[in-house]
């Protein structure tokens, strides 16, 4: 699903970067729904928008 959605925003990729929108990096945390306690990794990380948003 995550690649399906980076495949419809039209800037992925330009430069050879790519940033998450805000509100799919809320959508798969609210999907995951990680707790306090849980151990948290974003091997990609760039702007830490996963670990911001977890």
């Amino acid at each position: 699903m995550y690649e399906y959605l980076l495949s419809k925003v039209a800037t992925a990729g330009t430069n050879g970067q790519f940033r998450t929108p805000r509100h799919i990096i809320k959508m798969l945390v609210d999907l995951v729904k990680p707790q306090p306690g849980d151990t948290i990794i974003d091997p990609a990380m760039g702007s830490a928008g996963f670990l911001i948003e977890a």
